[in-house]
């Protein structure tokens, strides 16, 4: 399981790569079954995945068992 500090730095990590990516939509597009989906709607792609993973990270930020280690799912 990651620590805290490490969970921290995935994220930073993640988040770099969507900068990255939400720069330039276009890129998005040649992924296996984007390429017929408009800049307008890559940048909707891309920012539901941001959401996806912010939500996955909060939610294990929160779901620790009783001894405080993190679950596994």
């Amino acid at each position: 399981m990651l620590t805290k500090s490490e969970r921290e730095e995935e994220r930073k990590k993640l988040n770099q790569f969507l900068k990255v990516e939400r720069m330039n939509p276009e890129r998005l597009k040649k992924f296996k079954g984007l390429e017929h989906y408009s800049t307008k709607q890559a940048e909707n792609a891309i920012e539901m995945i941001e959401m996806l993973f912010e939500g996955i990270f909060d939610h294990l930020s929160n779901s620790k068992s009783n001894n405080g280690k993190f679950r596994d799912f």
